[in-house]
Parts: structure tokens; C-alpha cells; sequence
């Protein structure tokens, strides 16, 4: 089928990614600007990242393009609450620098594997959401049947 032969697999990471950043860094300056965690911006990241797959692979459609998609998105989810809570993090250690004083005029960031954050990405609505939006991103670049 024409639409799922030869298509361009680094371009669509690319811009996979690409869609991934902008999507990303408009969550992540939306969740601190609000100071309200907000995971449907994740359906809208899935749906960046799959259409910069699609793009990016010339308008082709597939099974491989659409794990590149949903890999892309989950670890783009990951990242993203990271710093949002590596920000939330920092601004409670500010918020009561008495009871840290070594903290003064420092930042901490935590790791992908701290208990604390994975406790904190693994709620039932919040998984939910998030697989919605991976499902997206995998969605856009579903073959279409004729």
C-alpha cells in the first residue's frame, strides 16, 4: 500500500520530537503558571507528537511509525513531570528555607527513579490520561483500512 511503503523514519522522529518539545514546554509553563497540575495537556501532546511523525515520515502511516509515536509521547510525559516536579519541589524548599537553610540559593533535582516522584506521576485518573494520550499518538498513525 502506497501509504505505508518507504517512509521517512528519521524525519518523523524528528519531528516527532519536535512536537514533543513545543508540547512539553507549553505543559509544563501552563501547570506552573496555573500552579494546577493539568494532564489533558498530555492528549494534546499525543496528538503534536503523532502528526510530527506523520509529517516527518512523508504523510505515511504504519505499525512502526505508530510505536515510534507512542514511545516518543510516554517518555515525553516522564520528562515533562519531572520538572514539573522538580519546580514544585524547589518552590516548597524555598517556601519554608527555615527548616532547610542549606538549601539557600540552591536547586535540587530529583531522579527518574526517587520514590517520591513516581509515586506522585502514578495516579488512576492521571494514568488514564496519559495512556489517552499515547492512544493518540499512536491513533494518527494507524493505517487506514480501504
Amino acid at each position: 500500500m502506497k501509504l505505508t511503503k518507504n517512509p521517512n523514519i528519521l524525519l518523523g522522529v524528528v519531528l516527532g520530537i519536535v512536537g514533543a518539545i513545543v508540547g512539553g514546554i507549553v505543559w509544563y509553563f501552563i501547570t506552573i503558571g496555573t500552579e494546577r497540575e493539568i494532564g489533558y495537556i498530555s492528549l494534546g501532546l499525543g496528538y503534536l507528537v503523532g502528526t510530527g511523525v506523520y509529517w516527518g515520515s512523508g504523510k505515511k502511516r504504519g505499525h512502526q511509525l505508530q510505536i515510534i509515536s507512542a514511545v516518543i509521547t510516554l517518555i515525553t510525559i516522564f520528562v515533562t513531570e519531572k520538572f514539573i516536579f522538580d519546580y514544585f519541589l524547589n518552590q516548597y524548599l524555598q517556601a519554608h528555607i527555615s527548616e532547610y537553610p542549606q538549601m539557600v540559593g540552591q536547586t535540587v533535582s530529583v531522579s527518574f527513579t526517587n520514590q517520591d516522584f513516581l509515586m506522585n506521576l502514578v495516579s488512576p485518573i492521571g494514568l488514564l490520561i496519559y495512556a489517552i494520550g499515547i492512544y493518540f499518538a499512536y491513533k494518527i498513525c494507524k493505517p487506514r483500512k480501504i
